[in-house]
């Protein structure tokens, strides 16, 4: 949920009626952002109890003192004075005594994750970093079980072997007991997760919580990035690209639609920037992009070994341009020409990733291209891409 959107009375009114989960009256509670506090931060107005107990007033509708956020109600001011009463005017009353807050703070970081991720945005590394996370592991083991899942998002399905991570008790509960015929279990995690699964390359993509109206799919980079302070969400932190063209190549790559992008590029101090508005189906997105290589020839996609394209996703292209090619040049139409041209491009980036005759799984930067690396790890080498190589050179302009 993002701040503002959230029809607090309404939510609250039924959980009330108990037709809300107490997770989600949490994740209400501490998304809204204008809860209101008369008398303001220092002396907010209280309510004692019999017992002694006082409890700071936030209310959601209009009237005088400050507007507090929820998360900042729990972590910082109730804990002055002792509990929280949510619209104590309304039937729909909520209160929480001190010894109830370090539940609502936990809950704090979660909102605090979950609109993270829904809602990608510079400087969320360390937010990512440290969670709180859940996952799902083998019985006995601290490392995160590798299985395959169906994925759907759009137009776009395919089965993937991945590692599944949770930002909230009640996910891991769905997961469960929807998943219960898959025999893994659930533990909570540590920082630690991020350089296990950097370290390793068993798996496709990393599926955040499933099942769940939050569901992500993270790509197989996402957590080597992350420890080099770098979040390559769609949308968070500016991409690394080379030039214009690789940008525009990246978008086809990833499935953006060509006739839906809308790129302004502005000059910074640490160098060109280019901000795109890209859509996907009926969804836009909002990314930007650095340019290392800004004076390069306009139609090229840079002389560097790319930082965006997925290598699996390269070979793919590859393949779809060469399918279907004659044998010599001569019965070749100007159109087939182009499309082994076009391979040709292809396979000089595929080799700028490759390392000692073969692509690592650092090049691997979609679950489908990493995917594919999984099933053909054969036609990741550079033996493999000699008769392309071959092909796509007989035909070429």
């Amino acid at each position: 949920m993002k701040r503002g959107d959230i029809a607090i009375s309404k939510v609250l009114a039924d959980f009330h009626q108990g037709q809300c989960s107490q997770a989600d009256a949490w994740r209400a509670l501490l998304a809204y952002a204008a809860w209101r506090v008369q008398g303001g931060w220092e002396q907010p107005e209280v309510v004692p109890s019999a017992d002694g107990t006082r409890f700071v007033i936030a209310e959601s509708g209009g009237g005088e003192g400050p507007v507090v956020d929820g998360r900042s109600l729990v972590r910082e001011l109730a804990p002055r004075f002792g509990g929280i009463v949510f619209d104590p005017d309304e039937p729909w009353a909520v209160l929480y005594k001190p010894h109830q807050l370090p539940e609502l703070q936990r809950w704090a970081s979660i909102v605090e994750l979950e609109e993270c991720l829904a809602d990608p945005a510079p400087g969320q590394v360390n937010l990512l970093t440290h969670g709180p996370w859940w996952g799902v592991v083998t019985p006995g083991s601290q490392s995160l079980a590798v299985y395959r899942a169906q994925h759907q998002e759009g137009v776009r399905a395919f089965s993937l072997a991945a590692v599944t991570v949770f930002t909230a008790p009640d996910a891991v509960q769905t997961f469960n007991v929807t998943d219960r015929h898959r025999r893994l279990e659930t533990i909570p995690l540590g920082p630690e997760v991020w350089p296990a699964l950097a370290a390793r390359d068993d798996y496709d993509g990393i599926r955040v919580n499933p099942c769940t109206p939050r569901y992500q799919l993270l790509p197989p980079h996402f957590p080597r990035a992350l420890l080099q302070g770098q979040d390559v969400r769609l949308g968070a932190d500016p991409l690394p690209a080379r030039t214009i063209a690789e940008i525009e190549f990246w978008l086809d790559l990833m499935g953006a639609r060509p006739d839906q992008r809308s790129p302004t590029r502005r000059d910074t101090p640490a160098g060109p920037l280019v901000a795109y508005e890209a859509w996907w189906g009926y969804e836009p997105r909002q990314l930007r992009f650095t340019l290392s290589e800004p004076q390069a020839d306009p139609h090229s996609w840079g002389e560097s070994p790319s930082q965006i394209l997925c290598a699996g996703l390269l070979l793919r292209f590859v393949r779809g341009k060469l399918a279907g090619l004659p044998r010599f040049r001569w019965q070749a139409t100007a159109a087939q020409r182009q499309r082994a041209t076009q391979a040709r491009r292809g396979l000089v980036e595929l080799h700028k990733l490759t390392v000692e005759g073969q692509i690592p799984f650092t090049a691997l930067r979609s679950p489908e291209g990493a995917e594919l690396w999984h099933l053909e790890p054969e036609a990741f080498t550079q033996a493999a891409f000699q008769p392309m190589w071959r092909k796509a050179a007989a035909l070429a302009r």
